[in-house]
């Protein structure tokens, strides 16, 4: 395994991920039989977010395929009525299942993209390169204004942000 794997392994580990190597990348596992493989090649880094063995498009085709064909099933043999009702719920049901793990599947790629972003030191304020590979944050906006109080927040920043207020020059 590559050093960078290896050094990645080492800190999620730290954190309470369950990763577990395989040859040429590793794999952070997640409730659902959903998971997130990191691969490293030529020095950068691939998040792949995966259902069970499949990719996440196959895993929702192979849902829905299953789905459709059950459903068809309980018409074809007990005809529209209380079996083909409760395939069909059960049908809907597993995509919202596959819907939950898209969400959960995303959210961990982008909390590991943010922490190998923050552990890389050569991404550290005032390295130069931050602005190559940092999340792009959020506008800065004004909180609390409509009642009256002067509270700045920039997500993603410890530092006091001005509020400029109107009539203010």
């Amino acid at each position: 395994m590559y050093n960078a794997l290896t050094e990645i392994r080492q800190r999620l580990d730290r954190l309470g991920y369950v990763v577990v190597p395989h040859g040429d990348h590793l794999c952070v596992r997640l409730p659902l039989a959903a998971s997130v493989r990191v691969y490293s090649t030529n020095g950068r880094l691939r998040l792949v977010s995966r259902f069970g063995p499949f990719g996440r498009m196959t895993g929702v085709l192979a849902t829905a395929a299953v789905g459709v064909a059950a459903l068809a099933g309980a018409l074809a043999m007990f005809g529209p009525g209380a079996v083909a009702l409760v395939v069909g719920f059960l049908a809907v049901t597993g995509l919202a299942h596959d819907g939950y793990r898209f969400v959960l599947t995303e959210s961990c790629t982008t909390r590991l993209q943010q922490l190998l972003i923050d552990g890389d030191p050569r991404f550290a304020v005032g390295a130069g390169m931050i602005d190559a590979r940092r999340l792009s944050a959020a506008a800065l906006r004004q909180v609390g204004g409509e009642h009256g109080v002067d509270v700045g927040a920039k997500p993603g920043g410890r530092v006091p942000v001005p509020i400029d207020r109107p009539g203010d020059e």
